[in-house]
């Protein structure tokens, strides 16, 4: 099986998981957003980004060390394992005290209690990395799938149950421990593994001697990457912080369906071949085409369709987040393949390279973001915008070097899915305006927009003489042979 197959077949897996996660979270968070104030999300938002960063510390970057590896024994997991639970152990009664201080910080009392509940999950999730990298090393990615499936439905089933019985902030806040809990369970169960009471402290340093630098990395990014919530949190308040982060989570899930669906392999598969680096840049090269092809669209179908989508779908109160919707969607647009660029570093070996970029950008996204305060929230997401284009081209500069992809090669591949995405633009433009024209009802004039885009990608797609374009199409349609073939034995 070629190695681009076994990623199809991987993010196939993957997509269907993805796609059952982001249906449920979506219909969940319609229901809460209801039942819920933007202050909720905004308290619970300012308690995820101190409990975010503690947990992403004690991860120690022991799963994509274990990944990385070449070949690795009983010995490194149980390292792994009993390094990474003794960090989380600690972290978490650190969290417990700094509760208050976390509190104090954001001017919000009711933080200490929600900042002391939501630690619990430190102590669960670093250990699902780790067993979550030993499928991903084996590319069992339906085992994976089963996981994520299984860990949303917790998740938001646990929120649903909570916010009907008038738990209020507490129902975001028990969601986020069901998830990372079932979850561990499972993987317990699919790994069929338990770890011996050993720990060697050389296969720990080895491992280590690699996620060094990870951490560093995961340590400056994720600080960086949630610099606008703390900003905005401290000085724009909880409420402002609840539009942002709802506007930044449309955004956002999306493009972890298509984008993480289709990278989730790739790690895995350009460590196989970090050698080969023809080979290594090919895939690499189609992959980041294939989310563009996906993502662009998208993105732009939702910055098109939020002014109707919110107040309709959300309710009235959420209007307010339609401009920091459209502004994110492009950063999301950029970010889908942007985000590809660590599995690159990580593959070749190169997570140096992953924290001096984190350390050289940090400052220039914390400048952005305050002075983006100056004009609010919708400032804060222009000015996230604007430092985001410069750095993406950068950043992508680097990682095609380490693997020999010629610079006008690469951005070359993005360009069939810019024109796909100005054309349904356009498409979708005109039908608003017709709608308009003709004082059609805002949800018809949603739901014709929508389907106007889908149908538009649709055609050109399928008209498209681009040599990716067309590679789809004959994989799409090899795939559906068969299916038609016994569709028609049955009649």
């Amino acid at each position: 099986m070629s190695l681009l197959l076994r990623i199809a077949k991987g993010a196939a897996w993957t997509a269907g998981a993805q796609w059952v996660v982001q249906l449920t979270q979506f219909a969940t968070s319609i229901v809460l957003a209801r039942m819920l104030s933007p202050s909720d999300y905004g308290l619970v938002g300012l308690a995820l980004v101190y409990t975010g960063f503690v947990t992403l510390v004690a991860n120690l970057g022991m799963g994509p060390a274990l990944i990385q590896r070449r070949t690795i024994d009983d010995g490194h997991i149980c390292a792994a394992f009993w390094g990474t639970a003794a960090v989380s152990v600690i972290l978490f009664l650190f969290s417990v005290v700094a509760a208050p201080a976390v509190a104090d910080f954001f001017n919000q009392p009711q933080l200490v209690a929600i900042v002391r509940v939501t630690a619990i999950a430190i102590l669960f999730s670093p250990l699902n990395s780790i067993l979550y990298s030993l499928l991903s090393r084996q590319m069992a990615f339906r085992s994976l799938a089963l996981v994520d499936v299984a860990g949303a439905i917790a998740s938001q089933g646990a929120a649903l149950i909570f916010a009907v019985s008038g738990w209020g902030v507490w129902a975001i806040v028990i969601a986020q421990l069901a998830n990372p809990l079932v979850r561990l369970l499972l993987l317990f169960r699919l790994n069929r593994w338990l770890p011996s009471w050993r720990f060697d402290p050389q296969r720990f340093a080895a491992l280590f001697a690699f996620s060094s630098h990870l951490i560093g990395f995961n340590f400056v990014n994720y600080f960086a990457r949630n610099l606008d919530k703390v900003i905005i949190g401290r000085f724009l308040g909880s409420a402002a912080l609840g539009y942002y982060d709802m506007s930044y989570q449309i955004m956002l899930k999306p493009l972890q369906n298509v984008s993480q669906t289709i990278s989730s392999p790739l790690l895995p598969a350009l460590s196989s071949i970090q050698e080969e680096k023809a080979q290594a840049s090919e895939v690499y090269r189609r992959v980041t085409t294939y989310i563009a092809l996906i993502t662009f669209p998208m993105m732009t179908g939702i910055a098109l369709v939020a002014g109707d989508f919110v107040p309709i779908v959300l309710g009235n109160k959420w209007e307010p987040a339609v401009p920091i919707i459209r502004i994110l969607c492009f950063v999301g647009a950029i970010q889908s393949v942007g985000s590809t660029v660590g599995d690159v570093y990580l593959s070749q070996g190169r997570s140096d390279i992953m924290l001096k970029w984190a350390l050289a950008t940090t400052p220039l996204f914390g400048a952005a973001f305050y002075l983006g305060t100056t004009w609010g929230i919708v400032g804060v997401a222009i000015c996230y915008a604007a430092v985001n284009v410069p750095l993406w081209i950068t950043a992508h500069h680097i990682a095609n070097r380490l693997i020999g992809l010629e610079p006008t090669r690469f951005w070359r591949s993005l360009l069939p899915a810019t024109v796909i995405s100005l054309i349904m633009a356009a498409a979708v433009i005109t039908t608003q305006m017709l709608c308009d024209f003709y004082n059609i009802d805002p949800r018809v004039r949603l739901g014709t927009a929508i389907a106007t885009g889908v149908a538009c990608c649709g055609l050109l797609l399928f008209v498209s003489s681009n040599q990716d374009i067309g590679a789809i199409r004959k994989r799409a349609l090899e795939q559906l042979r068969p299916l038609l073939l016994r569709c028609r034995a049955t009649r």
